[in-house]
C-alpha cells in the first residue's frame, strides 16, 4: 500500500513538474522585452524618457524582422529537418529570398536606427546597435543553456522512473517466486 502510495505521488510530482517545465520553454515577446529593456537602460544609462522612445522603436523594428523570419519559417524548418521532399526549386526559391530579407532587414534597421536618433544622444545611439546584439546572444544563450539544463534534469527523472519500474518488477519477481515455494 505504501509502495502504490509513494509510485502515484512520484509519478503526479513529475506529471506536474514536466507540465510546467512545458509551459516555461520559450519566453514570451513581452519577457524578452522587457528584459532588453532592462539591459540597454543599465548599459546605455538611459532614463524614464529615452527608454520609452527607445523601446517603442525597437520593438516596433522587432516585430517587423519577426514578421521577415516568419515568411520562410516552415521551409526553414524542412531544411532544418532535412526533409526529402524539398525540391530544388523549393531550395533555391527559399535561398534567394533568404538573402532578399537580409537586404529588408538591413533596410528596416537603418531606417529604425535613423528614428532611434530622435531619441538619443549620438554617443548612445553609436553603441546601441552592438549593445542590441550582444543583448539576443547573451539572452538566447542563457535561455538555450537553461533548456538543456532542464532537458537533462527531465532525463535524470526518466532514468528514476525506470530504475523505480525495475525494482518494483524485481519485487514482485521474489515475491512470485516466494509464493511458489510455500
Amino acid at each position: 500500500m505504501k509502495q502504490t502510495l509513494w509510485i502515484i505521488s512520484v509519478c503526479l510530482f513529475l506529471c506536474i513538474g514536466s507540465a510546467s517545465a512545458q509551459d516555461d520553454k520559450r519566453p514570451s515577446r513581452e519577457e524578452i522585452a522587457k528584459a532588453k529593456r532592462a539591459y540597454l537602460v543599465e548599459q546605455l544609462s538611459l532614463d524614464d524618457k529615452q527608454a520609452d522612445g527607445l523601446m517603442e522603436v525597437l520593438n516596433e523594428l522587432d516585430e517587423l524582422r519577426f514578421k521577415l523570419w516568419q515568411e520562410e519559417r516552415e521551409v526553414r524548418l524542412r531544411i532544418h529537418r532535412r526533409d526529402t521532399t524539398l525540391t530544388d526549386d523549393e531550395m533555391r526559391l527559399h535561398f534567394e529570398r533568404s538573402l532578399d530579407n537580409r537586404v529588408r532587414e538591413a533596410e528596416l534597421e537603418r531606417v529604425y536606427y535613423k528614428k532611434c536618433a530622435a531619441v538619443l544622444p549620438i554617443e548612445k545611439l553609436v553603441r546601441l546597435e552592438r549593445l542590441n546584439k550582444r543583448f539576443t546572444r547573451n539572452y538566447f544563450k542563457h535561455h538555450k543553456a537553461s533548456r538543456a539544463q532542464e532537458k537533462a534534469l527531465r532525463g535524470h527523472r526518466d532514468v528514476q522512473i525506470q530504475k523505480a519500474r525495475q525494482r518494483r518488477a524485481a519485487d514482485r519477481e521474489l515475491e512470485r517466486r516466494h509464493q511458489n515455494q510455500h
